[in-house]
């Protein structure tokens, strides 16, 4: 039987991270993956030649996260970049409104709109970049304050309040208090905010509305590919002496007089450790890997509360194609940053409509609208292979999806 300071379930990059830092502060780690390879959710594959994001893509917070520095990741070949601008909402009109991470070019885009809501959308910009940097930042990146301070934070500082306030309302009202005038201005900003699955009718999530408008204005883009994150973290992990063991998929947490002191594997491999770390979700963990009995014994109605818990009402529907040319956008007419932008936001008509549209995708329904990005627009590493793009025509892979 193996003996290890801490066994961590999963590999995707929360497991890797945690691995990491326990690796380097000198613990004897091993990360139990399922899958033949590490990175979760994170992942680069290659199809037709090309390489394609299957999930994660927008990175928002590389520029923040104490990871990159700490475990050294530029060192094991992971870097990253902000295409610019971060977005551009598309009207049906043809034309275009950019948004870019530097508020006065952000502040020229919208005076094309409303040159009141140019002088305004600095003046709310610069205050979520406050609320961002100074509490949900912080909070993002270290434990949990004490209460009392956490109480101090919300009701006594300025920036608490103004925190505590958004978090009591939607998004759609939030943004809608803020007083502009343009509609298209109004339904990016909703649009930056309800891309990410948070319905834009819901309270308690106000202050995610802050955070996604700054940080998607800042968001990166991993050079080579999503999964060189992954793969750094799982570098310098490996660097730290850390184990992985892919393939492995988990059979149960061994329970033992009422505490977790090891894991069994469906090939009937045991390791035991004083700390178990799971990082699949909750029903995976507690009914499958635990099991209702012990969980009853330490709590009969902890396994009603993991039943009752459920993934977001609705799921995101990504299309990957493999082109033989650019995207060409008539709205690049009004303006020429459109076919350089991060992210192209189309199918909305204004607030109101995205509102809508998000109510049909709540309903099971596919409304046309969406966003896409041309990675390698940016990223020439993540063009076609040499073998797909040095092939005379007749013999090359697949160029193109419909």
């Amino acid at each position: 039987m193996e003996q290890y300071d801490a066994i961590i379930i999963g590999g995707g990059h929360n497991g890797l991270l945690a691995g990491a830092y326990l690796a380097k502060a000198g613990a004897k780690v091993i990360i139990l993956e399922r899958r033949w390879e590490t990175g979760g959710a994170i992942m680069t594959d290659e199809q037709s030649g090309c390489k394609i994001n299957t999930h994660a893509c927008y990175m928002m917070m590389m520029d923040k996260a104490p990871a990159f520095d700490d475990l050294q990741l530029s060192e094991f070949g992971c870097s990253y970049f902000s295409p610019q601008p971060s977005i551009a909402f598309l009207t049906k009109d043809e034309k275009a409104l950019c948004l870019y991470n530097d508020p006065d070019k952000t502040a020229k885009s919208i005076a094309r709109f409303s040159t009141n809501d140019a002088a305004k959308f600095k003046q709310i910009y610069n205050e979520y970049s406050e609320l961002v940097e100074e509490c949900i930042v912080p909070q993002t990146y270290r434990s949990t304050i004490a209460p009392l301070d956490m109480v101090y934070l919300l009701t006594e500082k300025e920036i608490g309040k103004k925190l505590l306030e958004l978090s009591e309302k939607t998004p759609i009202e939030i943004i809608d208090e803020c007083g502009f005038e343009s509609d298209t201005l109004k339904a990016a900003l909703l649009y930056l905010t309800s891309m990410w699955g948070i319905n834009p009718n819901v309270t308690g999530v106000g202050f995610l509305v802050p955070l996604y408008i700054v940080r998607m204005l800042n968001s990166s883009l991993i050079r080579g590919g999503s999964h060189r994150l992954p793969s750094a973290i799982y570098k310098t992990f490996i660097a730290n002496k850390g184990v992985v063991e892919d393939t492995l998929e988990v059979e149960k947490i061994i329970i033992e007089n009422g505490k977790a002191v090891g894991v069994k594997t469906i090939k009937g491999r045991e390791f035991r450790a004083k700390c178990i770390i799971s990082t699949v979700d909750p029903q995976q963990t507690f009914l499958r890997f635990v099991g209702e009995d012990e969980l009853n014994v330490i709590s009969p109605d902890f396994p009603a509360t993991i039943k009752g818990w459920q993934w977001e009402e609705l799921s995101h529907y990504v299309l990957h194609l493999v082109m033989d040319r650019s995207p060409e956008y008539k709205a690049a007419k009004f303006d020429p940053e459109v076919a350089n932008s991060f992210i192209q936001v189309m199918g909305i008509d204004g607030f109101q409509d995205l509102a809508d549209k998000f109510k049909q995708a709540v309903s099971g329904k596919l409304p046309l609208w969406g966003h896409m990005t041309s990675f390698t627009q940016f990223d020439r590493v993540q063009k076609p292979s040499v073998l797909a793009r040095f092939l005379p025509e007749e013999e090359a892979p697949v160029r193109s999806l419909p």
